[in-house]
């Protein structure tokens, strides 16, 4: 979505500021805008966020169940806050956890009742920025955890998937 990047930009361009070393590195697959790629580059973020393109689907889970933790987003605005993306339940599926800056509603929500991850709601960069940093030298230092809270199962793309092909059927 336009401006998805904007808030998460911001807060890394923060902790860069305040120490290199605990900018998290996000690979992302897919589109990233020309606007969006310039605007990282003019920040000077480009050694923290690669653009890694399409990949087939197969590639695409197989990099979610690997990463250290799945990044969420979603513009601030109220009306995003209703909104809970489809790529969620894929996170959801992979089971890693889930590091989600969102605007407060649904998608926090989720997160939070299925202790998915994190839900970071805040829309002033460095506070944002603060709390992401945290969160990267906990996990840093921290083992691999496969999520398995209770419900996930029920919210993961493939259960829904089956559940709609039942109902169709």
């Amino acid at each position: 979505y336009g401006g998805m990047l904007d808030r998460y930009a911001a807060a890394i361009a923060s902790i860069r500021d305040r120490n290199p070393d605990h900018v998290p590195r996000l690979a992302v697959y897919g589109t990233i805008h020309s606007a969006e790629m310039r605007r990282i580059s003019a920040l000077g973020l480009s050694p923290f966020i690669e653009d890694r393109g399409f990949v087939s689907h197969e590639e695409s889970v197989a990099a979610m169940k690997n990463a250290r933790a799945l990044l969420a987003l979603l513009p601030p605005h109220e009306r995003w806050r209703t909104c809970v993306p489809s790529k969620l339940y894929w996170y959801l599926a992979a089971r890693r956890p889930i590091v989600a800056i969102v605007p407060e509603g649904d998608t926090a929500a989720l997160v939070r009742r299925l202790h998915a991850g994190d839900a970071l709601v805040d829309s002033d960069a460095s506070v944002l920025g603060q709390q992401l940093e945290q969160l990267v030298v906990t996990r840093r230092g921290a083992p691999e955890t496969r999520l398995s809270g209770e419900g996930i199962e029920r919210y993961a793309m493939d259960a829904i998937v089956e559940e709609l092909d039942g109902f169709l059927r």
